[in-house]
């Protein structure tokens, strides 16, 4: 007879223990915001080198622990979940198309052997769509190798409303196929539900994510009994909606950045040409951006991935 506290639901879902999670080549962190955001687990430590993208990191997860080039860590900390984009510019049509033969997308090497001595439960991967063509069946055999299952798909990012393609693999592997399907319970996946039921579910739980990371950033796009708020609310009728003005409103971006708001990250219209150390930090915001993944994207991927391992 099973007694009830060898049960493993309470009030009807599945008690699942808050994952450690391990990031990999980790950049500004958008992967981590969505697996931290889909698994309900804390960022426990990074792995990154880039000096632009590890301030950024340092800004969303300050007591968070920065191992630094993953080929110089001897001993990985513990995690129950690894998450990571390992570099995709001998994998995108736009490098050198060499695949994990490359010098950059070789490091996948690196995050195969994190794997091994890791021993995660849950494994998430993420690259270009070229890496269909370039190198998915071997990290899928590596995998295999190491004793995880996986699923995988690819998405877009305009997919989920994003104005632009970006297209991405991403790669659920798992070794304990219990600990998905008390994710799965937990998350109250429902594989009949239609498309864009998932990408509400992402976005829901990414929105939550950035407000526990930065609480000070304004409130969510949606208030109880109020429906859907407008970009071009003029009065702000909403007052619990706070959205950055039209590129073109140079007098409302003074304001705005009087007002000690987050500044745009790419927008040229609104404070000229950049020179000097701002040039320089500009194409280190280009290069990073460029190098991640739409948090809703990859959300919406992990939600499709658990549906199909549970």
């Amino acid at each position: 007879m099973e007694r009830d506290d060898d049960k493993s639901t309470t009030h009807g879902k599945a008690r699942v223990e808050t994952p450690r999670i391990g990031s990999l080549f980790s950049g500004i962190g958008a992967l981590d915001l969505a697996t931290e955001a889909v698994c309900g687990g804390e960022v426990a430590w990074h792995s990154e080198v880039d000096p632009y993208a590890c301030h950024v990191l340092q800004q969303w997860w300050p007591d968070v622990p920065n191992l630094g080039n993953i080929q110089t860590v001897r001993h990985f900390p513990e995690a129950s979940i690894l998450c990571g984009g390992f570099p995709c510019q001998d994998i995108s049509s736009a490098g050198t198309r060499t695949g994990l033969r490359g010098r950059r997308s070789g490091l996948w090497s690196e995050f195969a052997r994190a794997i091994r001595e890791v021993g995660p439960k849950v494994v998430v991967v993420e690259n270009v769509g070229q890496l269909r063509a370039r190198g998915l069946d071997q990290v899928l055999a590596e995998l295999a190798k190491a004793g995880f299952d996986a699923e995988w798909t690819s998405l877009r990012a305009a997919n989920v409303g994003a104005p632009h393609r970006r297209e991405r693999v991403f790669i659920l592997a798992y070794a304990d196929r219990v600990f998905v399907r008390e994710l799965a319970e937990r998350l109250e996946l429902d594989p009949t539900k239609r498309w864009d039921a998932w990408v509400g579910k992402a976005r829901e739980l990414v929105a939550d994510a950035l407000r526990k990371r930065c609480p000070g950033l304004g409130a969510p796009h949606h208030s109880a009994g109020r429906g859907l708020a407008r970009r071009d609310d003029a009065d702000r009728q909403d007052a619990s909606v706070v959205f950055p003005p039209r590129p073109d409103d140079g007098e409302a971006w003074v304001s705005w950045s009087r007002a000690g708001r987050a500044q745009p990250g790419v927008c040229r219209g609104a404070y000229g040409s950049a020179r000097g150390v701002h040039a320089r930090r500009r194409r280190s915001r280009l290069r990073c951006l460029g190098g991640a993944v739409l948090p809703q994207q990859a959300a919406t991927a992990l939600l499709t991935l658990l549906c199909q391992a549970a």
